[in-house]
């Protein structure tokens, strides 16, 4: 899509709620990593990695597993899954 505001190409990485939203200007990006780093006795660290057109490592996004405000388990697993599927684990843009 394109952004509003700038015109630009975006890809937007957003939880069906809403509560979570991420926009990347595909200009600025050629690959997204989707990777999921086992750690012991807790959840998979999970992580979209981004890399400039120049093949240089720019950011990662973490997200982290916990609980809401009230208390229950919150669905980043299976929105971080959903994205797995939706994009596979590597886009090239």
């Amino acid at each position: 899509g394109k952004s509003p505001k700038t015109g630009e190409h975006i890809i937007t990485l957003a939880s069906d709620d809403q509560s979570f939203e991420f926009h990347i200007k595909t200009s600025q990006v050629s690959k997204i990593s989707l990777v999921q780093v086992p750690k012991p006795d807790d959840e998979p660290m999970r992580l979209f990695r981004f890399v400039s057109k120049q093949g240089e490592p720019m950011c990662s996004l973490i997200l982290r597993t916990g609980t809401s405000s009230s208390g229950d388990s919150d669905d980043t697993g299976v929105w971080f899954d959903s994205m797995v599927e939706r994009y596979g684990e590597s886009l090239e843009l």
